[in-house]
């Protein structure tokens, strides 16, 4: 706000510098006697006039005057040439009269200043005081006020949250209570909605499986596996009989006595198997010992041609 006043108050200044070129009930004559020539010597009077003033500036400087006094010929601008060329004739013990006279006017001017603002000084040294003061205890109240406020505010939000405590059960119980009320008002829809699922995947399996009580691909895919059986069996059949003619023919029973006799009066008969049974030995002492010998056998010869036909590829 403070900048668009500036910026305002520099456009009516303006403003009003163009509109009073002329007064308000002044004749503007347009004519001018001066020539153009005229203008030009003027104006090249005042660019030599302007190096004239700058050049003793310059001068000045060089010969080493007080700073002060220099800033403030130069302030005076180029209206004071004529005064910078004749400080410029000076001697140097002149010019440093001068310097040291304008030093003194300087001091003195300062103290009679001082001296006459003496009150004024003193004045602005109580108003210091007072607004220090003034500015503590406005501070001090601004805090105190800060103070009641932050309390007023705990306060308030403590009663808050406690009251808000005291009811978080019931609002517990009651947000558990809508949960089962909704879940109760929506049973009927989510048992609609699984009967409906149900009914679309057994209507799928029915479509896809052809089930007409009973389904014709099931019974199509036992006929497949049962045809496969028993074709498989037929497959392996040469290889089974082929692989029993081997073990009957590996066999070699030897019969000999050994010393002892049996519950029957007679010796104890050994058998000696040679080929796949080779260096085995089968002591027969009574009937039921050639009836455990024969399970064993059979059932060692069924293994064997288990492995026979697993090992030709004929297990499927």
């Amino acid at each position: 706000m403070r900048l668009n006043g500036v910026y305002e108050q520099a456009v009516e200044q303006r403003a009003k510098a163009i509109n009073d070129f002329a007064g308000l009930f002044d004749e503007v004559v347009a004519k001018s006697e001066t020539s153009g020539q005229q203008l030009l010597d003027n104006l090249r009077g005042q660019v030599d006039y302007l190096a004239t003033w700058a050049s003793n500036i310059e001068t000045l400087a060089a010969r080493g005057i007080d700073k002060g006094l220099l800033e403030e010929l130069r302030q005076m601008g180029p209206k004071a040439a004529p005064e910078l060329a004749a400080l410029n004739t000076l001697t140097d013990e002149q010019l440093a009269e001068y310097t040291n006279l304008w030093q003194t006017k300087s001091a003195e001017s300062r103290a009679i200043a001082v001296r006459e603002l003496t009150g004024l000084r003193e004045d602005t040294n109580k108003q210091i005081s007072q607004l220090r003061v003034d500015a503590a205890t406005q501070i001090d109240g601004l805090k105190a006020d800060f103070d009641a406020k932050v309390k007023a505010i705990r306060v308030g939000t403590t009663n808050q949250f406690n009251a808000m405590k005291a009811d978080l059960p019931t609002i517990g119980k009651q947000a558990m209570q809508g949960l089962l009320d909704g879940l109760a008002s929506m049973q009927g829809a989510v048992q609609a909605k699984a009967k409906a699922i149900a009914d679309s995947v057994r209507t799928t399996m029915q479509k896809a499986l052809d089930i007409h009580s009973p389904s014709r691909e099931m019974a199509w895919i036992g006929e497949m596996a049962g045809a496969g059986l028993v074709q498989g069996m037929a497959n392996m059949m040469s290889n089974v009989q082929n692989q029993a003619r081997d073990m009957a023919q590996a066999v070699q029973p030897s019969v000999g006595n050994s010393n002892g006799t049996d519950s029957t009066g007679m010796g104890p008969v050994t058998l000696n198997m040679e080929g796949i049974f080779a260096g085995t030995i089968f002591n027969v002492r009574r009937d039921e010992d050639i009836r455990a010998i024969a399970k064993e056998l059979a059932a060692e010869m069924f293994m064997m041609a288990q492995q026979a036909t697993r090992g030709t590829g004929g297990a499927r």
